[in-house]
């Protein structure tokens, strides 16, 4: 399978599977009704997405970013390329981290939020030093 077709199919998995679950939904319910009084807001999200992102709040957003993605991009894949899988691996996890520590200090979250904050890190951190653990005892 060429790239492109490779693409295309990793792209048209979750985008199929996404539509199956709301028809799936949209026939258990009996929500097709909801088309007869409401048919304008299927058309003002399609049309309101693309004018979001030309508006002017979004030309600024892309005006700020685009700067740091011309020179930053490319930088990073030339750095990337010169460090090995492993390595990254753990650049990331430091990167995780901070970023999560860095979310608590400012959001401050306290009670179930918090310990469901806990738990998702925790779970995630597991899976990923799993997956790492995993793919250095295949290459052994």
């Amino acid at each position: 399978m060429n790239p492109d077709k490779r693409t295309l199919v990793l792209f048209a998995i979750p985008v199929g599977l996404v539509y199956i679950i709301w028809a799936i939904y949209m026939f258990s319910t009996a929500s097709w009704a909801l088309f007869q009084d409401d048919w304008y807001t299927t058309l003002t999200m399609i049309f309101g997405s693309v004018i979001a992102g030309a508006s002017s709040e979004g030309v600024n957003f892309w005006l700020v970013c685009i700067a740091v993605m011309m020179l930053g991009a490319p930088f990073g894949a030339y750095v990337l390329a010169k460090i090995n899988r492993t390595t990254i691996a753990y650049i990331l996890y430091f990167i995780i981290l901070a970023q999560f520590a860095a979310a608590l200090l400012i959001i401050r979250p306290l009670g179930t939020l918090l310990t469901a904050l806990e738990v998702t890190f925790i779970v995630g951190m597991m899976i990923l030093f799993g997956l790492t653990y995993q793919s250095k005892r295949a290459a052994s």
